[in-house]
């Protein structure tokens, strides 16, 4: 009993897409994931910029719609450089911390995003159901404060899962 086997996991191997291995599938690829990602990034930049530049547009469904351009942008950008960084090395390991670190934020801004569709959805239904009383209860400071709550209950959301699911708790 006292010759217990303990391994380590101090990496995770990607495979990627199985049979698309050869270095043409993977140039292909990597082209058509770079390009879908800075259309991504480049679409929501300019909603963004939209949003900025026109004051008309600060109004509660516009600053959700703002929210999730960002989030749009930043989810993206905690999946795909890992994606495209297995497309151009030879190597497959992805390290034990990033991955994690990696799972955090791809789940905490997926809680963002549900927060902040929950709040347009809201204000959907205040708009629809009680349209004399919309501008009072859905004014652009009490949206503020929604978004804020939704990105900090985002974060934290997350936040116990995956402490627990460390390696640092396994031990």
């Amino acid at each position: 009993m006292d010759n217990i086997n303990q391994t380590r996991v101090t990496e995770f191997i990607i495979v990627g897409f199985p049979g698309l291995q050869d270095s043409q599938s993977k140039s292909v690829l990597f082209a058509v994931f770079l390009t879908l990602y800075l259309i991504i990034i480049l679409g929501n930049l300019l909603l963004i910029g939209i949003f900025a530049a026109d004051a008309g547009l600060h109004t509660p469904m516009y600053m959700t719609i703002c929210n999730l351009a960002i989030i749009d942008i930043t989810l993206p950008t905690f999946t795909v450089p890992t994606m495209l960084n297995v497309f151009r090395s030879a190597s497959y390991a992805v390290p034990l911390p990033a991955c994690f670190i990696q799972t955090y934020f791809f789940l905490a801004l997926g809680c963002v995003e549900c927060f902040i569709l929950l709040i347009m959805a809201y204000d959907r239904y205040l708009a629809i159901c009680h349209p004399l009383h919309y501008p009072i209860k859905m004014s652009p400071k009490f949206t503020f404060k929604l978004i804020i709550i939704s990105w900090l209950g985002g974060f934290l959301c997350p936040l116990s899962p995956v402490i627990m699911g460390s390696p640092k708790m396994m031990e």
